[in-house]
């Protein structure tokens, strides 16, 4: 049994709102409350009849009544009020200021055909827990879902950059540079990239007049990588001209050591995506640019369409000449991973931050223009009957994915219960 199916058959009225306590009391459910999420008591401002009074207040579930004092409630003056223990097994009596909270046993209650078709959904041995009911759920229920999940997703995003906001005392600017840098990180180098953007300070660039070769000097010169010996050309100018930034700016580079290339194609290796982001940082329309409710696509995208120095056309690393010729260009996808995961979540944290609603709808509208992912969770949805058309939807299965399917919540998702309420 989970506790969790206990507060869904309560909540959907399943189990009645007339009880039996241990004590062999009549317990009626007035109002049921409201289910609580945080943390706390499980359903709040609910009403119950019993013993010839009405009481308001919290009521509390347990697999087992002795979970009580595993959960330590005994000791959260949170619990305090609570008017009814709901328990699937009853193995204790609950004392709060010596006096005995009303408690239901719920075993006899519950539906032995509902409980094993929920068993059957949560221990399902497939990656997406419900394929197999998905083609009989309405789509409107679907929609919902997905956007349910893609606000979750976008929400802790957007936290991220309204931090980053606010730890720089309000400076826009300054964490959408960041969370750009973060996705030229990608996986391996997200964290040096983040600490590389952190020791940036936007004003510099006019200082070095945008000139190109300056400004990827200094972010090559300020990651560390610059630090060698070289007969090239193009890196002595570069080494000559962070020098000179040292004195100006008073900065010390990063440890070449943070910067990994293990298992990556040379195409992310760090020396060509900084030189990409140097290129970027130089070329960037004012941030204040995304914010607007006139916006397009189109136009954003051009922001990103960068050139690079002839020398990096040979070079996927600083120290090492390749004789094969290098994409300098940021590829279509990576400017699509760039929108799904910086321009987006910056667009919609701004709407959070500002309290702007008509953000926070712009950033979801600006996902449906852009493709759809591909990897292997989207595959496994598409194989179940999900309709995918724009990385709005790729975006919200994702988050459904590892927050639903993998942890076995299908109660707390609108497929999941759409199935169990048939």
């Amino acid at each position: 049994m989970k506790e969790e199916y206990l507060h869904h058959v309560f909540k959907k009225k399943m189990l009645g709102n007339s009880f039996k306590t241990v004590n062999n009391q009549s317990l009626k459910v007035l109002d049921f409350g409201e289910h609580n999420s945080n943390a706390g008591p499980d359903f709040l401002d609910a009403k119950i009849l019993h013993d010839g009074h009405i009481w308001a207040g919290p009521i509390e579930f347990h697999v087992n009544a002795s979970d009580w004092y595993k959960h330590k409630h005994q000791t959260d003056a949170a619990y305090n009020n609570v008017i009814a223990h709901f328990v699937y097994n009853y193995d204790t009596d609950v004392l709060v200021n010596e006096f005995q909270i009303p408690t239901v046993e719920l075993q006899d209650k519950i539906n032995l055909n509902h409980f094993d078709k929920y068993k059957g959904l949560v221990q399902a041995d497939k990656s997406i827990l419900c394929q197999d009911g998905i083609p009989e759920i309405d789509s409107a229920i679907i929609e919902e879902q997905l956007k349910e999940s893609l606000g979750e997703r976008l929400w802790k995003k957007a936290l991220v950059i309204i931090q980053d906001v606010e730890s720089n005392i309000g400076d826009r600017d300054k964490a959408f540079i960041s969370a750009i840098s973060r996705v030229f990180g990608g996986q391996v180098n997200y964290l040096p990239f983040q600490m590389l953007a952190d020791k940036l300070d936007p004003k510099w660039f006019a200082k070095l007049n945008y000139e190109s070769i300056r400004i990827e000097a200094l972010v090559l010169g300020l990651s560390g990588l610059l630090n060698f010996h070289s007969d090239s050309v193009h890196i002595k100018k570069l080494q000559t001209e962070f020098v000179y930034q040292k004195k100006l700016f008073g900065i010390n580079e990063m440890p070449k050591q943070n910067w990994k290339y293990s298992r990556m194609r040379p195409h992310n290796f760090p020396d060509l995506r900084l030189a990409q982001f140097a290129a970027w940082l130089n070329s960037r329309p004012a941030t204040n640019d995304f914010l607007t409710t006139n916006w397009d696509l189109k136009k954003w995208r051009a922001a990103f369409y960068i050139t690079l120095d002839p020398f990096w056309k040979h070079h996927f690393r600083l120290k090492t000449r390749t004789e094969n010729r290098v994409t300098t260009h940021l590829s279509k996808s990576f400017v699509d991973l760039v929108f799904i995961n910086a321009v987006v979540p910056f667009i919609y944290a701004i709407g959070l931050w500002e309290g702007n609603d008509a953000y926070t709808k712009q950033a979801m509208e600006v996902l449906k223009k852009i493709k759809p992912e591909k990897n292997s969770v989207i595959k496994e949805w598409k194989k179940a009957g999900v309709k995918v058309n724009s990385a709005f939807e790729t975006q919200s299965l994702l988050e459904l994915k590892k927050q639903g399917c993998n942890r076995k919540k299908c109660l707390f998702c609108a497929l999941g219960k759409s199935i169990l309420n048939r």
